[in-house]
């Protein structure tokens, strides 16, 4: 029996999805975002450009914040669909950095942010620095606990530690890490939901093998909504 071959054409984005409007973006990233037309945002890190023209076709002025060939997918993702967005080079870390005179609305943080920062206190106030008063942080991205599940012998275990105390936990992270640190630059959060799991992403209990009756006792995913409130 011959088996048919993934193609990578299968899993290329089309572009003219978001020349006539499209948005990646689930109900509750939409709603936590609450995009009015011509409010600024900064995208930072520039993920794979999907969530920049998604704010942008929602009637946002989307800047996109990274270093090549971070920025790549996002620009040849955004010339394909005819779209204008700003690109910045820089830090997605440290966006005050590059912007220290200019304050955006909302400042957006797809998936993959939390898990390549060094440091959250110094990424929050950067963060911070480039919100309006008022201004927003939304942040779509993988839950810590995700990393905790693990599969023996067809059962669903806690195979790792939450606090990152195993060997070889680099990177590990807490809720109370990333909210704490929000709140010391007065980044209130105003939102904070879970999920059993992401709608365009794999997450770390997607590679288990576990059935989705019983994978789903855990959060996969997660946004964050804070708000500048000093």
């Amino acid at each position: 029996m011959d088996v048919l071959k993934a193609d990578a054409s299968w899993f290329e984005v089309d572009p003219e999805y978001y020349r006539h409007g499209g948005s990646c973006l689930n109900p509750a990233e939409a709603e936590g975002a609450d995009v009015r037309a011509g409010q600024s945002i900064l995208v930072a890190p520039p993920g794979s450009g999907e969530e920049a023209l998604s704010l942008a076709n929602l009637g946002a002025d989307v800047t996109v914040l990274g270093g090549d060939p971070a920025v790549a997918p996002a620009r040849k993702l955004a010339d394909g669909a005819g779209m204008n967005l700003a690109f910045a080079a820089g830090d997605p870390g440290d966006p005050a950095a590059l912007f220290a005179e200019e304050t955006f609305d909302t400042v957006y943080c797809p998936w993959g942010t939390l898990d390549g920062l060094e440091a959250f206190d110094s990424w929050a106030e950067s963060v911070a620095n480039v919100l309006k008063p008022a201004g927003r942080l939304v942040l779509y991205d993988r839950h810590p606990v995700s990393s905790v599940g693990a599969a023996h012998k067809g059962l669903f275990v806690v195979g790792r530690s939450y606090f990152g105390d195993d060997a070889g936990d680099h990177g590990s992270w807490t809720l109370g890490d990333l909210i704490s640190s929000l709140g010391a630059e007065g980044l209130a959060t105003m939102l904070f939901d879970e999920f059993p799991g992401s709608e365009r992403f794999s997450t770390p209990l997607d590679a288990l093998g576990i059935r989705w009756d019983i994978r789903w006792r855990l959060p996969a995913a997660m946004l964050l909504v804070a708000i500048r409130v000093r």
